[in-house]
């Protein structure tokens, strides 16, 4: 039998017992004062109380005959009264998957082989599009003719300004002969310029002029005639 050691907690003196006094009491051999033994040893107790587990039992195979299988299922089709109610069942989805088998493969078809489609041209006369086209060109250029009968009109407005001051700056004055000289020559390259604008501008109108007689004839609507300067 296991012997344990406890000591005494009045005196210290090691008292040495066995399992039969575990939550007994006894007098210590030293002191003679009484002395509680642990109801547990140090350690506790060593055998343990174990539950054998009963073992699984072991796990059954599913086995498949195949003969019996087969023969089963074919009495029950031998003997199934109602396949023609199923047949007229499944008639529909036949039907339906049958259409939508065709029309995957013309969708196919269609991406193999694209078919051009060429947009429908109005019908329109001979020449027709060469007058449409002369059009827009006359109406991209008709600006043009614009700004510049307003640049020879801006030129003659200049040219006369130049020409009138020059004759309030001397007019009216005594000049010697050598100052007078210069004086009129002046005058002379101030009128000058003033014929030589007007030239410009009467030149400048006509061509504006026949470009917007073509421009109307044409169907052009735009009234450019407004834009030009009085």
């Amino acid at each position: 039998m296991d012997q344990y050691k406890h000591s005494c907690p009045h005196c210290g003196h090691q008292i040495e017992y066995t399992q039969d006094y575990c939550g007994k009491s006894t007098p210590c051999p030293l002191c003679g004062k009484s002395v509680m033994f642990p109801a547990i040893p140090p350690g506790g107790f060593r055998k343990k109380l174990q539950i054998a587990k009963p073992a699984p039992p072991p796990k059954q195979k599913l086995q498949f005959k195949l003969g019996p299988m087969l023969s089963a299922i074919f009495t029950f089709v031998r003997e199934f009264e109602h396949w023609r109610v199923v047949g007229f069942c499944l008639i529909p989805f036949i039907v339906i998957a049958l259409g939508l088998v065709a029309a995957r493969a013309a969708k196919r078809h269609q991406e193999a082989n694209p078919t051009e489609v060429r947009p429908t041209q109005p019908q329109v006369e001979a020449g027709t599009w060469d007058k449409m086209e002369e059009l827009t060109r006359a109406d991209q250029q008709m600006p043009a003719y614009v700004q510049a009968v307003r640049t020879a009109k801006a030129r003659v407005d200049l040219a006369v300004r130049t020409r009138d001051a020059l004759h309030n700056t001397y007019r009216g004055q005594n000049l010697d002969t050598a100052s007078f000289q210069l004086v009129m020559a002046r005058y002379e390259a101030a009128d000058k310029e003033v014929n030589n604008s007007q030239q410009s501008l009467n030149a400048t109108r006509q061509l504006f002029n026949q470009a917007y007689t073509k421009y109307q004839g044409l169907g052009g609507k735009v009234d450019y005639q407004s834009q030009l300067p009085p």
